[in-house]
């Protein structure tokens, strides 16, 4: 993934057609995945309703009432190159077998770069997620909330081994970050990662910069 380009700092507002046509692609691969998903739930609860298990399809239901809350309120974000982010994260997640949990404590307000750091906040994401494919836990949550200062997107996995490939790739975010206004960090625990992207809400670049490991 490194030698990705974000665009310099006097990028159009308007996408171009080579990123209208990749974005039309994304939304495809979205939506043949919901229509699979879709065709896959009503199979379950037939089955259910065919071994009288009235009681399993019920839960069944709300388990998928409570998915597609949590994709109403992706769609409610303000940035819809974040929502794009969050949406195809689900579809990778998904592709790799990882367990993808959201929390969604902010709107995410539009900026004047909203579209390149959507496109970082992306890889960030695919990164994180391609790395819990490889450790047991198979999980990630992502979490966006407020601050003072701006908004921050949150990624934790479980891990049980060294990744150096995941190190190579998140330094190389970290200096696209900085590029944006943002600000990448790795934080580790007992068996946990933390993967935290700062965005400094005026985009001020000259106050941002790469974070030390802790």
């Amino acid at each position: 993934m490194a030698g990705k380009s974000y665009g310099s700092s006097n990028e159009k507002a308007i996408l171009s057609p080579i990123e209208e046509m990749d974005s039309a692609r994304a939304l495809l691969q979205f939506l043949r995945f919901q229509q699979h998903d879709f065709m896959n739930h009503i199979q379950v609860i037939h089955g259910y309703l065919q071994l009288n298990k009235a009681h399993k399809a019920m839960e069944y239901i709300e388990d998928i009432i409570v998915q597609k809350q949590n994709l109403s309120a992706i769609y409610k974000l303000q940035d819809p190159g974040m929502s794009a982010c969050l949406l195809s994260g689900l579809h990778k997640a998904a592709f790799h077998q990882v367990e993808l949990k959201l929390i969604l404590d902010s709107d995410w307000p539009l900026q004047a770069n909203s579209r390149r750091i959507a496109a970082l906040c992306t890889e960030l994401l695919y990164v994180v997620i391609e790395a819990a494919a490889a450790f047991a836990g198979k999980a990630v949550t992502a979490r966006l909330f407020d601050t003072t200062g701006g908004q921050i997107l949150r990624l934790e996995l479980p891990y049980d081994a060294e990744a150096p490939q995941l190190s190579e790739e998140l330094q190389h975010l970290c200096e696209l970050a900085s590029t944006v206004g943002c600000v990448i960090s790795r934080h580790e625990g007992a068996n946990l990662l933390q993967i935290v992207c700062e965005v400094n809400r005026n985009g001020d670049k000259d106050k941002m910069g790469v974070a030390e490991k802790s």
